[in-house]
């Protein structure tokens, strides 16, 4: 009897540790897989930005805008998000969809407010608005970020050029 509770003592102490292996691969398996969808979630955004950036120099703008649209929500990052809103405010731009270039402004402005771009392409499209009040502020706002005064001599400063 002694015999046997040690015999099945150590067949459960086998069990355990193989239940314990089994965990541990277990775990890094999915840790693995955690890993390897971010990857590929990272490469989607990649390649979708680059996507982005074929539409636009073909100039299939609303293309480029759905794509951007796509890209929006799954993006963590907030440099990336701001710059996408930038390049799809550029994207409404070129569409003379002026409100949209002013929503999407508004909307980079919020998540970094240092992003000189995005004031001074509000400030180009106030301008052409003819809101000339609201394009000095957002060329002032511009300015304090840090972009050259000469950029915006004579309205010569083109964001979507940047």
């Amino acid at each position: 009897m002694v015999g046997e509770k040690k015999a099945s003592g150590v067949v459960e102490q086998q069990w355990c540790r193989i239940a314990l292996l089994l965990a541990s691969i277990a775990r890094w398996r999915c840790l693995w897989l955690s890993q390897q969808q971010q990857h590929n979630n990272k490469m989607s955004r990649f390649e979708g930005v680059i996507q982005v950036h074929r539409l636009m120099r073909t100039s299939n703008f609303l293309g480029a805008v759905r794509e951007i649209t796509r890209l929006l929500p799954n993006v963590s990052d907030v440099r990336l998000a701001v710059q996408l809103l930038h390049l799809r405010s550029g994207c409404f731009d070129k569409l003379d969809r002026y409100h949209e270039v002013l929503v999407d402004c508004r909307r980079a402005s919020l998540l970094d407010p240092t992003h000189a771009d995005v004031y001074a392409r509000r400030g180009y499209i106030c301008n052409k608005l003819g809101w000339h009040h609201q394009a000095i502020d957002a060329f002032t706002s511009a300015l304090n970020c840090g972009v050259p005064e000469e950029s915006f001599l004579n309205n010569r400063y083109d964001p979507g050029s940047g």
